[in-house]
């Protein structure tokens, strides 16, 4: 009986690990996400910046 619960334990532990760790990849995945499509937009955003300056200090000239 000890040993039949000891054994669930140990695989409910195991389980528990398991699904931590799903779930620990998954937010790593949702937040490297994140970050690369808010890096992407303000470095689109920088360079359309860029080209109106340069274009409106072309078009003074």
């Amino acid at each position: 009986m000890i040993t039949e619960a000891l054994d669930t334990l140990i695989t409910l532990g195991w389980a528990l690990a398991a699904w931590v760790a799903v779930l620990a990849a998954i937010g790593t995945a949702v937040l490297m996400g994140t970050t690369a499509a808010l890096w992407w937009t303000c470095r689109t955003l920088r360079r359309l910046a860029r080209s109106a300056r340069i274009y409106r200090t072309w078009k003074a000239s």
